[in-house]
């Protein structure tokens, strides 16, 4: 026998003011660069065996 769901907290895109939609979108995506870009510097410095910085290059 199978659970079911009662309540949902879903979010359905024709539900949601468009406005709102395209500004989760692109909050997603910047995230999941930002994401990427960060996991592939780790793994070049894993590679390259570098030392990691201990201060961001945004706070230099």
């Amino acid at each position: 026998m199978g659970m079911k769901a009662i309540f949902s907290n879903r979010l359905y895109k024709h539900k949601i003011a468009p406005d709102f939609v395209m500004s989760m979108d692109h909050t997603l995506r910047v995230f999941n660069q930002a994401k990427h870009f960060r996991y592939q510097a780790e793994v070049r410095e894993l590679r390259d065996s570098k030392v990691k910085n201990s201060i961001s290059i945004h706070k230099r």
